[in-house]
């Protein structure tokens, strides 16, 4: 039987072909993946909206304390490495209604965190990143010394104001002064303190161009961008 083999064109242009096919499969590859984490960190700040509700409504209609929802920290309110060391025991005040369920971290921090958070300030070296939280909570809310209201009958807009959303484990001058360091929220107008994250749907590879995922004090989620930190954190 005649074996007729490929020529040296008919290779060139099979690899052809199939460069082609690859500029066009991995590009959308990629972003159904980061759809797709996208989609699962929405549905983990859903969680956290719901248990969000069912501590308002067994506790007379009270937030959580902003500064120990995760942990019960005595004061020590700045523990910069907490989020992620994994021999940090959660036992703060909503921990009760997030515990059991396996929400707590944005697959795309998680990936990101571990080429960026060893350079997060003041990182204790001797402390591995092994991200266990990604989300924080609005300081305007509940008691304590940032506090605003402490009731969600004092929220009059309460589909406008952030309950918990994503933050950066890295600073954007002029934006922010400190990243995730404690769980907490603290956005402020005219001094860049916290601000919600950037790394979801960049232009590109600027991790400060992108959005963050929020879930507002009314339990519905949404994206929202950096520059709006304030205008969602305050409570209205």
């Amino acid at each position: 039987m005649n074996r007729r083999a490929f020529t040296l064109i008919e290779l060139l242009v099979v690899i052809a072909v199939i460069a082609v096919l690859m500029s066009v499969l991995i590009p959308a590859l990629k972003s159904a993946k980061e759809q797709a984490m996208f989609t699962v960190c929405r549905a983990n700040l859903k969680s956290y909206g719901l248990a969000g509700s069912i501590y308002l409504a067994e506790n007379d209609a009270r937030f959580p304390n902003a500064q120990r929802w995760l942990y019960d920290i005595g004061g020590q309110a700045v523990v910069p490495c907490r989020w992620h060391d994994a021999t940090s025991q959660a036992d703060g005040s909503l921990w009760p209604y997030l515990g059991h369920m396996d929400v707590h971290m944005c697959p795309l921090f998680h990936v990101l965190s571990r080429s960026i958070g060893p350079d997060h300030l003041r990182h204790d070296q001797s402390i591995p990143i092994d991200p266990q939280f990604s989300y924080s909570m609005n300081a305007y809310l509940g008691s304590g010394n940032i506090g605003v209201v402490r009731k969600i009958t004092e929220v009059k807009n309460t589909a406008a104001v952030l309950f918990f959303s994503e933050e950066n484990c890295w600073t954007i001058p002029g934006v922010s002064s400190l990243p995730l360091n404690n769980n907490i929220l603290w956005i402020q107008r005219t001094n860049p303190f916290n601000n919600i994250a950037t790394y979801h749907r960049t232009k590109g590879s600027d991790l400060n161009s992108g959005v963050a995922n929020v879930v507002f004090v009314d339990g519905h989620v949404d994206s929202a961008l950096a520059e709006d930190s304030y205008e969602i954190a305050y409570p209205k």
